[in-house]
């Protein structure tokens, strides 16, 4: 007999689990002592073990012998690739789904502690290195105790329906129920991340770099090249900073040095973008310490984009003369 609770095994005549304080309920027995024999009723005769195969199906072979290997080496660890790579959706597909809760809502603390440490999400890429780091973690955590947490599904489930004192027949159709592998539950797997965790998760603000959110943006009139590179590409050297980040707007300045006809200029260029918008725009370019107007800054940008690969130069042929600048 199993604890119904923890799956842990208990003696024939336990009241309760040494191993989490949960009350035993004895299986109902099919007579007493004050009534005739129920008719035409079969109940339970099957060992725990064979209820155990009906629970988990076709893919019993699978897991005994991962089972039975971890009893061996004292060790709860085991390889599940379906569990690695799937997750949730393993879960799901095993009705696992108290497990796939709990995992949505650790994917919902890592995002609520980043946002109170004042993470900063990169720009650079659709999948940021912290978020990767987490889940790279815990598909590993699924594909070694995969095995062992769907030990203790299935022992604690299957404990719980022998203790119904259930007919054989509505046994097993329970356990079939309970534990038949489901497509189904790879869709309710789904549902309950959005539930416990996307939708919440929407909530919570994501603290973004708003320098590489400029770096790796790209202006409207030249979507082929990202700011960033193309500075890379025309400037000799330079940095990066952000001068002001208030309730409502954000000013990030790059400050460069470039080389044309052997005068080393000095420039600096400030974007503005609102704090809630991923659009930005120059807010303004000083070169040598004056500020261009809009005229020269728009020539600048030109100028800029169209000979960046000229990076290293000593002169430049393009762009042509602009009041006392060479574009």
């Amino acid at each position: 007999m199993y604890c119904a609770n923890c799956g842990s095994e208990l003696d024939a005549d336990a009241s309760f689990c040494m191993n989490c304080g949960h009350k035993v309920m004895q299986p109902v027995s099919a007579t007493s002592m004050d009534s005739e024999p129920v008719q035409n009723a079969s109940y339970e005769t099957s060992s725990f073990d064979e209820d155990v195969r009906y629970f988990v199906g076709e893919k019993y072979p699978f897991y005994e012998s991962k089972w039975k290997r971890m009893k061996e080496k004292g060790n709860p660890t085991s390889l599940n690739f379906p569990a690695f790579f799937l997750s949730i959706f393993w879960l799901g597909y095993r009705k696992m789904y108290r497990e796939v809760a709990i995992l949505a809502l650790i994917f919902l603390a890592f995002d609520f502690i980043l946002y109170l440490v004042g993470y900063q999400y990169t720009a650079q890429s659709l999948w940021d290195p912290v978020d990767r780091s987490i889940n790279m973690g815990v598909a590993v955590m699924m594909g070694l105790f995969g095995n062992y947490f769907y030990q203790k599904h299935t022992l604690k489930k299957v404990s719980l329906i022998r203790n119904q004192g259930l007919t054989e027949e509505v046994k097993q159709m329970e356990l079939k129920k309970r534990g038949e592998a489901s497509f189904l539950g790879v869709l309710l797997s789904v549902l309950i991340s959005v539930v416990i965790y996307i939708l919440p998760a929407s909530f919570i603000p994501m603290n973004v770099d708003q320098v590489e959110l400029i770096k790796y943006g790209t202006f409207e009139q030249y979507p082929d090249k990202t700011v960033g590179e193309t500075f890379d590409d025309f400037f000799a050297r330079g940095d990066w900073q952000e001068v002001t980040n208030d309730s409502k707007s954000i000013v990030v300045a790059y400050h460069g040095e470039k080389q044309i006809d052997n005068h080393n200029y000095d420039i600096r260029i400030e974007f503005y973008k609102e704090k809630d918008s991923e659009a930005f725009d120059i807010q303004r370019i000083v070169v040598d310490d004056e500020a261009l107007s809009l005229s020269e800054t728009t020539s600048f940008l030109e100028y800029v984009f169209s000979n960046g690969q000229l990076h290293g130069d000593d002169s430049f042929d393009g762009g042509g003369p602009s009041d006392s600048y060479m574009w």
